[in-house]
């Protein structure tokens, strides 16, 4: 459904809604099937509706900004660097031998620990 046809059942339904008459009447003038102007009328009063809640409140918490971009290097006991990890706001980038892995900011500590272990065993 393009923007201009619900537009246009908006003015058609408001001028049924203005004119007073029922939804037959109304619409044997125009040329309409009644079942039309009802399904619009609900139509119409649902979407405006919907637009009026108020956002959840998840969508109403403010994320803190990223911390800058940093560079943390990894070693392991006795085998020298092994592992470079660069953070930035979108992502955290690990590059390990012949592997770049980037896991997105936010991801839960489950997934994580599934990536590294995967990383581990490939290194």
């Amino acid at each position: 459904m393009s923007r201009a046809d619900r537009d246009e059942w908006a003015k058609r339904v408001q001028r049924w809604m203005d004119s007073g008459l029922t939804a037959r009447e109304f619409a044997n003038e125009v040329g309409l099937k009644p079942a039309s102007l009802s399904f619009w009328k609900w139509r119409l009063k649902k979407d405006e509706a919907h637009a009026a809640k108020p956002a959840k409140r998840s969508q109403l918490v403010q994320r803190k900004s990223a911390p800058p971009a940093r560079f943390v290097e990894l070693t392991a006991p006795n085998r020298g660097p092994v592992a470079s990890v660069v953070a930035t706001s979108a992502c955290v980038e690990l590059v390990t031998g012949a592997w770049t892995v980037r896991v997105p900011n936010g991801v839960d500590d489950v997934t994580l620990r599934r990536v590294l272990t995967v990383v581990r065993e490939l290194s």
